[in-house]
């Protein structure tokens, strides 16, 4: 599957003109598309798994394919949870979506 980025110009679509045409997957859209749906619950791993399903029900993909697009999102800081991570004590922070600057 092709990652394009929209911040970055204009990125190819289907006839349709479908941002998620097989093959091709916009994130910046998609970003937008997750975070259209209800906020994800408070906690990194609560949280990130909510994203991750949304990913998986937006685009068709399996769950694997969601969470590697998830972790893209996540290294490229566009989607931030603010407390810390590998704690064995969760806050319950909620996740921030950022997007791209």
């Amino acid at each position: 599957m092709k990652v394009v980025d929209s911040s970055e110009g204009p990125f190819d679509t289907d006839d349709r003109g479908d941002a998620f045409a097989e093959g091709r997957l916009d994130l910046a859209e998609l970003l937008r598309e997750v975070a259209l749906r209800p906020a994800p619950p408070p906690g990194y791993l609560a949280g990130r798994t909510a994203i991750r399903d949304s990913v998986s029900e937006i685009i068709g993909c399996s769950l694997l394919e969601a969470e590697q697009i998830v972790a893209q999102l996540e290294a490229r800081r566009w989607i931030v949870y603010p407390g810390p991570t590998q704690s064995a004590v969760d806050r319950g922070f909620d996740w921030r979506f950022v997007g791209p600057r």
